[in-house]
């Protein structure tokens, strides 16, 4: 049976410091979190893309996701973050036979494309079974291709993550495939520690990528952020995304493929939810902590109109315990955020318009 909350707000407003978003107050009713302050900038209402699957219909592809695979990742119910339901796709590869498979799915951004996209998703990752010691998982991928992944790179730049794993499944680079490029002559590269991405654990990881002028200018971002892990991983605002011209990215592929499987076999369950894909950083969250630095876990409240002094959001507790303390935070296209979180207790009682928890296509709360 599916839980549906209210928040219960206590009205303790986060401190304002240069023009970071102040939180003035906080009021729930019918699932609805209003939230009113200041210097919460501008966006467009609500997000492209959120899901957390749970009204979706089990082996299909998610409402609002596209592929170009015969396989992709489908919605199923073996394991989840937050509530019923997840997207699921299964990879396997046998050295020296089939080397490595493709499972797609993407969000279509747009005929016109973007020049930003910040990313979001709880990520777990099950590798039983999996024996070859050198292989890579291409997972997220700002593309302008038709195609979905590289077609010719100077004219269409995009920005593919394609980590490696030994023997030992530690996360590492190889000299040759790049964690993110703009054109095969510009291709750039990160150091991937060995944890990069946890096994076996829910883990919530965020991306933000903003496409460089054009003509090979390096004032491209890529951000890559693990949340309550420590260190982020990726934050450079000098990158070449486009060596030529200005094609905006129509893609954001949420996981490719794994590949080049050398010495064995290759098992990859990649489960996701609470996806999370827009246009821009400004958004609204809950955390754990009452200080933005000291998160450790947090969850997108998606808005469904933004104003600069007023945002409303779907409540989504994701998952956080009834009864919890949680703290309020409102983050700028920027990427500016209140630094004191605004204090609020987490409750289980259901609103009596409720609604079910899944799919917030753009524009549209049901």
């Amino acid at each position: 049976m599916e839980k549906y909350f209210i928040l219960f707000l206590i009205l303790l407003s986060a401190n304002s410091a240069n023009s970071a978003p102040s939180i003035i107050s906080a009021t729930v009713a019918s699932s609805v979190l209003t939230v009113a302050g200041s210097e919460f900038g501008e966006r467009q209402d609500a997000p492209v893309y959120f899901a957390n699957f749970d009204n979706e219909t089990t082996g299909t592809l998610p409402t609002g996701q596209v592929t170009n695979q015969v396989k992709y990742g489908t919605v199923r119910a073996n394991r989840t973050h937050s509530g019923s339901k997840s997207l699921e796709f299964n990879y396997d590869a046998v050295s020296g036979l089939e080397t490595g498979e493709w499972e797609r799915n993407a969000i279509d951004m747009g005929e016109a494309g973007v020049g930003s996209i910040y990313y979001s998703t709880w990520l777990y990752l099950d590798k039983t079974g999996t024996t070859d010691t050198s292989w890579q998982w291409k997972n997220f991928t700002a593309t302008a291709c038709a195609d979905m992944y590289g077609c010719n790179v100077a004219l269409n730049p995009f920005i593919l993550f394609e980590p490696w794993v030994n023997g030992s499944f530690n996360w590492f680079n190889t000299g040759n495939p790049h964690v993110y490029k703009g054109a095969q002559v510009l291709a750039e590269t990160f150091t991937a520690p060995p944890d990069l991405y946890l096994w076996g654990e829910w883990q919530r990881v965020e991306v933000y990528l903003q496409k460089s002028s054009p003509d090979a200018t390096a004032n491209g971002t890529v951000y890559l952020n693990r949340v309550g892990r420590g260190t982020v991983i990726i934050d450079d605002a000098t990158v070449v995304t486009h060596a030529s011209g200005d094609n905006n990215w129509r893609y954001f592929v949420l996981s490719h493929a794994i590949e080049s499987a050398t010495d064995g076999e290759v098992h990859l369950d990649v489960f996701m939810d609470d996806v999370y894909v827009d246009t821009s950083r400004a958004r609204v969250e809950i955390c754990d902590t009452d200080t933005w630095v000291a998160r450790t876990h947090c969850e997108i409240q998606p808005s469904t109109a933004w104003a600069a002094g007023e945002i409303t959001a779907a409540v989504n507790q994701g998952s956080f315990a009834g009864g919890a303390t949680a703290y309020l935070y409102v983050i700028d296209a920027d990427g500016v955020v209140n630094a004191d979180g605004y204090q609020i207790t987490l409750g289980e009682t259901a609103p009596t318009n409720a609604v079910p928890r899944g799919t917030v296509p753009l524009g549209d709360m049901r």
